[in-house]
């Protein structure tokens, strides 16, 4: 059979010799694990498919063995992601991230498994590969989320490898073969090969960038029941405007909208992703939540509150039924840019610019005003620009306090000279190379900004202030609230003080959160 073109590590010479391979001694360590202490365990199981992943063994073993660590990396993950949502454990970012590592490591165990399943010269069972691809997509697509959930960007060869995994199951034969009598756990691969893959393709149009925190494994639960309803079909002639989605199996990226079928006829390589039959089952299920308040059996966990889940279900109809263009035309752009990353190092340029009444006009006085812990450089490329936003560019390849989702106030430079206002953005896409550097689009948050103190009280009765960004629209509407995340809670009347004013504030809605911030919408 044909070979497929898969990342995985190379082997490490004398492993197998040092290595126990034996699945019998595999099973023996993983009945003996202990999964109280989450940090130890994530640790120990990647330790040992690392190991194996660097090590020859025979097929049969490979196969056996990452069935058994698999049942070991379900245990956890249902710990870390199910029981966080129920409320009964909470996971730090430190290990969000080494599970990271786990799961890429399992991702690469299935691809090597595959790369010598299809080099068997002899006639084996279509089941053993269809299985070996199948956890590949699971493990491909849980990595996805991770990314989304690190506010991380996506590595090229995720989408590529999902695409690739994806085209030869369907020329293969099997990408619709049920490979499970049950329905599976929620954090296991899907019953088919082409569900597991619709799953992950419709992970990545809603959004998920903007999702809140664990949110993104309430949908992925909600979509193991209900992915197979959107249809992924190499009939172009089912395209449609609305509903549909455009699959590329040639390129590295996730499905974008279908503007028009005019580029896709009788190419051989694109797929339709339809999701209308998904979304007449969310308005059914909307339907019946108004009605009689309750939510699909088959869905989320049960620690979800129910208006939580109805904003979910909203999410990813709305996503899936309307593409929302782009609000503002793109226009090219050369100018310096001198930048502030992180609420922490914006609240102290915006404190000492009111304390002095004078506005900073260069890097030294940055510099002097932030101190030595920043890390994040100060100038930048702008390279295009629109009334919603810019995009900036620097030669660094690895950037300090850059991640998806994280403030920052701009100065665009206007004949030579910095604009006399800060402007505060958001981004919300970023690329690295090794050719172009640090790639960002920041999306402007336009309106008079200010710092306010929002106050709680200890448990000795004593005030304590915490500095907060509210920000007041240009056009007069409501403000909203920027703060540190986590720090306001479900709290939905807060006391500020403001200009020496006590007043109170009442947070009408969550806008969107991320690993370190929060913005409410607000109104006095």
């Amino acid at each position: 059979m044909d070979s497929l073109k898969l990342t995985f590590p190379s082997f490490q010479s004398g492993q197998e010799f040092i290595t126990e391979t034996d699945p019998k001694e595999t099973q023996a360590w993983l009945d003996q694990l202990a999964y109280v202490e989450t940090t130890q365990t994530l640790n120990e199981l990647t330790r040992t498919i690392s190991t194996l992943n660097r090590c020859q063994q025979k097929l049969a073993h490979r196969e056996k063995n990452l069935e058994i660590i698999s049942q070991g990396y379900l245990t956890l993950s249902r710990h870390m992601r199910e029981q966080h949502d129920r409320h009964k454990a909470f996971v730090d970012k430190d290990q969000y991230k080494a599970l990271h590592k786990l799961s890429t490591e399992m991702a690469f165990g299935y691809k090597r498994l595959i790369d010598e399943l299809t080099e068997q010269k002899f006639l084996m069972r279509k089941n053993r590969l269809a299985e070996a691809i199948n956890y590949a997509q699971h493990y491909l697509g849980i990595m996805l989320i991770e990314q989304y959930q690190l506010y991380q960007p996506i590595p090229s060869y995720i989408w590529r490898e999902l695409h690739l995994l994806y085209e030869y199951a369907e020329k293969s034969g099997f990408s619709d073969k049920k490979l499970s009598k049950t329905l599976p756990d929620a954090l296991e691969p899907c019953q088919t090969i082409r569900q597991s893959y619709a799953r992950s393709c419709l992970m990545s149009v809603i959004d998920p960038y903007h999702v809140e925190d664990n949110q993104h494994w309430q949908i992925f639960k909600y979509l193991a029941y209900h992915s197979n309803l959107a249809e992924v079909t190499a009939n172009l002639k089912k395209y449609s405007p609305t509903r549909c989605f455009v699959i590329d199996l040639s390129d590295n990226d996730k499905p974008h909208i279908a503007h028009d079928d005019n580029d896709y006829d009788n190419d051989e390589l694109i797929r339709l992703l339809l999701t209308n039959s998904l979304l007449e089952n969310i308005e059914s299920q909307i339907a019946e939540y108004e009605a009689k308040g309750k939510l699909p059996a088959e869905g989320f966990y049960q620690g979800i509150e129910a208006s939580n889940a109805l904003i979910l279900l909203k999410r990813i109809y709305e996503y899936c039924d309307t593409y929302k263009d782009r609000e503002h035309s793109r226009y090219p752009l050369m100018t310096q840019v001198d930048t502030v990353w992180g609420l922490p190092a914006i609240k102290q340029i915006l404190n000492h610019e009111a304390a002095s009444e004078s506005s900073i006009n260069s890097v030294s006085k940055l510099k002097d005003v932030i101190g030595d812990k920043y890390k994040a450089p100060f100038n930048w490329l702008a390279v295009n620009h629109s009334e919603g936003g810019i995009c900036l560019q620097n030669k660094s390849k690895q950037v300090e306090e850059l991640y998806i989702g994280n403030l920052v106030i701009l100065k665009r430079y206007i004949n030579k000279k910095p604009q006399k206002q800060w402007q505060l953005a958001i981004s919300r896409w970023l690329q690295t190379g090794t050719r172009r550097g640090t790639s960002i689009g920041l999306e402007y948050i336009h309106g008079n900004l200010e710092f306010v103190e929002y106050l709680t009280k200890s448990k000795q009765d004593r005030t304590i202030s915490h500095e907060v960004l509210l920000v007041r629209p240009f056009d007069q509407s409501n403000p909203f609230l920027i703060t540190a995340k986590n720090l306001i809670g479900g709290h939905k009347i807060i006391q500020i003080n403001m200009q020496n004013e006590a007043r109170e504030l009442h947070l009408t809605h969550l806008l969107e959160t991320n690993s370190k911030i929060s913005i409410y919408g607000a109104r006095f």
